[in-house]
């Protein structure tokens, strides 16, 4: 196909181009191939993708790749705007940008095609997306109509669609569709322990045996062919519908896999910081199995991703996300043929099949090139007769879906503000032959033209209420872009929030605020209430969420909102819902620590994060307003303050240190420089270097300390003064902001220390538990030094070589013979030490029998009590077992 593509399309050429081809096909390295070409040649590329995460896996992958040429690699999306001035100045040979910012970027700097040669559209099938279909449509005809005057070659790569040869008619472009894989792929049912397939090049049917259950579930069938297959030595991704189902089921396999575990992805997880996810996250880890949803940070999922791409996970459990771009190939995926979707009319969410076009690029991951060089499989799991037919016409006899474009079943306020302030359109009738041009024009050309009316009403509600929003004003007949206008576009936000942030902004110039009181303002806009957050029933009807957050506004904040306080009646369930986003977001950038909110509010921290990253995005809108409304200066910084510390979840003080923006330098991180006095990069740079590596760890010390030095002060500007090595004060990893009396179990123990066979009694509440002697050596170290300091904070390094594996099964142990909740029990204070969360007053020992305990390492533990001295015990005893 690349050949093909070079040989017969004139790729290196300047020729436009749209390629068709299955997952795995090779299509990326087309667009690759392109790119080098166009710099090579001293001209500029754009590649365009549609999610943050896969433009940070292309500017890592091609950075890296082409560093040696000197390629100058750039990477723009909403929340990443470090590149933004280079790119918008011409800095760069290749800029990969998410569709998004990229209509931006456009608007903000209109000549800034100017000297590119080549844009590179990525996964062309989004198009079809419900939700941002319709602004990646706009964006791709703004480009195609540019290119009359910039002259730059456009290829698109597209999954196999039913009517991909669209995409080519609508941009004006050559079309390639290629229907072949390098590695074979073996595409089928598995129904009663038979695996009945039919290979995707040669279409010769077979059967294969697999492993069989009795009238078992979908899932568990699931599960069981996946540990079956890892067994023999083969890795799988399993693709199910929501968040919960691939965390259950990882969890699951884990304990029926137990496969070596991936200890150094649990090493990675273990610098990061605490969360109900890492936790889940490093047990299934323990046997080489791994979840993938958005409940991860960003971060973490690139953990998964690189060591189930070494081979030490075995399988990925995951959510349809990662089917999109990110290159994860295994040798088999399994799918659940379900997704979840939100209604557009009642905005419920619901469940629904996955489509023909859906099915195909999610078990297209299986078998990859240079890595399966048989073949792989693509596994649907049926458990009747009826369901196996129904699989069958669905997604192997039916047809694949035709491309249906989305522009013509949204609002078009947005667009109609974004084209007025890219000045692609002066009036209704410039916008309305602009839509001509889009991909909804193409499609639906006789229905548009049959009914002009329609399309000229829509137009004109557009276009009021835009006027009403101020976003656009009307001179001499031509619509103009307001201030407002303009920098909504530029800021990538929607035409009412505009228009809501400016009302709120204008009400803060003379009047107080609270930092809450911003959070929600924030958390009220469309953006913001389109981010998933859990809220049960039972949550909703406790009234708890409107009077914590009321409690946290000035009374003319309140007044602000209207009736939303003042009567239960106002609060429905997506206003209490906005309330209790805006209190897990107004708790996040106070630098609460993540699993304290997670309990609290039940919420995971990939979802916190992903709010909060939208309030960011949000935040800095709202400053661009205050300055444009020239409110006094402090409010304006007080807002871009505000944005920047989002995107950290750290408190005011720890402004200055999110400019280190380094792999694994987090949050927790920060915490521990301000504890240490080091509140800007100046106070980092200038500290001494053996304080920084006790803070941060050598790797992590040194990293900081490089780029700190690339970036020296400006001149001119007097450098905090760093502390002297005095003041720096030792790493106590007590200092995690609680206090001693908060202790997460009231349970009694008692460490009775009886031995039982190769076991020793643990006493909870009155029942002795047969305790294996390695868990039982961990939580008596770690109840030693609960007796010796009444904090009971022993760092992981002091607790041996394997302590996390120590600890995760320690708490195995706890959760299934104790019956207590392990995240109760062990705490971990996200700076690397552990305890047992019990009140000393609740922990007993007999210790003269734990001396006299048959295994000496237990037994020396109890000159720990005696001696005072953990480092000591701990190098005699190896307490970890």
């Amino acid at each position: 196909m690349q050949r093909t593509a070079v040989e017969h399309y004139n790729l290196f050429g300047g020729g436009n181009l749209i390629v068709s081809a299955p997952t795995s096909s090779g299509k990326t390295f087309i667009g690759e191939m392109a790119a080098a070409h166009a710099i090579t040649g001293t001209r500029k590329c754009f590649y365009l993708v549609p999610l943050k995460a896969l433009a940070s896996e292309k500017f890592e992958t091609f950075r890296e790749r082409y560093r040696t040429l000197g390629f100058r690699v750039a990477v723009s999306t909403r929340d990443y705007r470090q590149y933004d001035t280079a790119i918008e100045q011409g800095e760069f040979d290749m800029a990969i940008v998410v569709y998004e910012k990229m209509q931006q970027l456009l608007t903000r700097k209109p000549g800034l095609l100017s000297g590119v040669g080549l844009v590179v559209a990525d996964e062309l099938q989004v198009l079809a997306d419900a939700e941002r279909g319709a602004g990646i449509e706009v964006l791709l005809t703004r480009l195609k109509l540019a290119r009359a005057k910039a002259s730059f070659q456009f290829v698109g790569l597209s999954a196999v669609l039913k009517n991909s040869d669209v995409l080519s008619r609508w941009l004006a472009a050559r079309f390639i569709e290629h229907h072949e894989r390098p590695v074979e792929l073996r595409r089928g049912i598995l129904f009663q322990g038979v695996f009945d397939y039919v290979a995707y090049n040669r279409r010769a049917h077979g059967t294969e045996p697999l492993a069989a259950g009795e009238d078992e579930p979908a899932w568990r069938a699931i599960m069981r062919n996946a540990v079956h297959l890892a067994r023999q030595g083969e890795q799988s991704l399993i693709f199910l519908a929501d968040k919960s189902s691939a965390r259950k089921m990882a969890l699951q396999a884990a304990e029926e896999f137990h496969g070596p575990p991936a200890s150094e992805a649990i090493e990675e997880l273990m610098g990061m910081e605490e969360t109900l996810s890492r936790q889940m996250l490093t047990d299934s880890l323990q046997s080489g199995i791994a979840f993938h949803n958005a409940d991860l940070s960003l971060e973490e999922r690139r953990i998964v991703e690189r060591h189930f791409r070494s081979g030490s996970i075995r399988i990925i459990c995951a959510t349809p996300t990662l089917a999109v771009g990110v290159n994860l190939p295994a040798k088999n995926v399994f799918l659940e043929p379900m997704l979840w979707e939100r209604d557009e009319d009642t905005g419920c969410v619901r469940k629904r099949h996955l489509t023909r076009a859906e099915y195909e690029n999610m078990g297209g991951r299986a078998g990859r090139l240079s890595l399966h060089d048989d073949f792989g499989r693509s596994i649907l799991v049926a458990t009747t007769e009826l369901e196996r037919m129904q699989f069958r016409h669905s997604y192997f006899e039916s047809p694949l879906e035709a491309l249906e474009p989305q522009l013509i079943g949204v609002d078009l306020d947005t667009h109609v503000m974004n084209l007025v302030a890219a000045r692609a359109a002066h009036d209704a009738a410039e916008i309305e032959r602009f839509l001509t041009h889009t991909l909804t024009g193409v499609v639906h050309q006789q229905a548009l033209a049959e009914h002009k009316d329609r399309l000229r009403e829509k137009v004109a509600r557009a276009v009021a209420r835009c006027l009403e929003f101020g976003v656009v004003e009307e001179v001499g007949g031509r619509l103009r872009s307001t201030s407002l206008g303009r920098l909504c576009a530029v800021k990538g936000v929607a035409a009412r929030t505009g228009h809501e942030l400016r009302a709120w902004v204008a009400s803060i110039q003379t009047r107080s605020f609270s930092e809450a009181e911003a959070v929600y303002a924030l958390c009220r806009t469309s953006e913001a209430r389109d981010q998933h957050l859990n809220m049960s029933t039972q949550e909703y009807n406790a009234w708890v969420y409107p009077d914590q957050l009321a409690a946290l506004l000035h009374p003319q904040g309140a007044a602000f909102f209207g009736r939303t306080f003042e009567s239960r009646n106002h609060q429905t369930y997506e206003e209490v819902k906005a309330m209790k986003m805006a209190l897990v977001v107004h708790e996040w950038v106070q630098g609460r620590p993540a699993l304290d909110i997670e309990q609290q509010y039940q919420s995971l921290a990939g979802t916190i994060r992903s709010a909060a990253e939208t309030c960011s995005w949000l935040a800095d809108a709202a400053a661009a307003i205050a300055d444009l409304l020239r409110l006094p200066e402090g409010r304006g910084k007080f807002l871009q303050d505000l944005s920047t510390r989002l995107v950290m979840g750290v408190a005011q003080p720890g402004v200055e240190l999110c400019a280190i923006r380094l792999r694994g330098f987090t949050r927790v991180h920060v915490a521990k420089l301000l504890q240490a006095g080091l509140a800007t990069p100046d106070a980092v740079r200038q500290a001494p270097e053996e304080s920084l590596r006790r803070l941060l760890g050598a790797r992590l010390a040194e990293r900081v300390r490089r780029a700190l030095a690339r970036s020296s002060p400006t001149p001119g500007c007097p450098a905090t003064q760093a502390p002297t090595p005095a003041s720096v004060p030792p790493d106590d990893p007590a200092s995690g902001g609680k206090s001693q009396s908060e202790f997460r179990c009231d349970a009694r123990f008692h460490f009775d220390g009886t031995p039982h066979e190769r076991r020793t009694i643990l006493a909870v509440n009155g029942c002795r538990y047969p305790l294996p002697n390695k868990t039982f050596g961990m939580l008596l170290r770690l109840a030693a030094q609960l007796h010796l300091d009444g904090k009971g904070w022993v760092r992981r390094d002091e607790l041996g070589d394997s302590a996390q594996q120590f600890i995760s099964n320690a708490r195995k142990d706890l959760k299934t013979i104790v019956h207590l909740a392990d995240a109760e029990v062990i705490e971990n204070d996200g700076f690397g030490a552990y305890r047992l969360s019990v009140c000393p007053e609740r922990v007993t020992f007999d210790w003269e029998r734990i001396a006299q305990h048959w295994d000496k390492r237990i037994a020396k533990l109890a000159g720990l009590a005696q001696t005072g001295s953990p480092g000591r015990a701990q190098t005699e005893t190896d307490a970890a077992g």
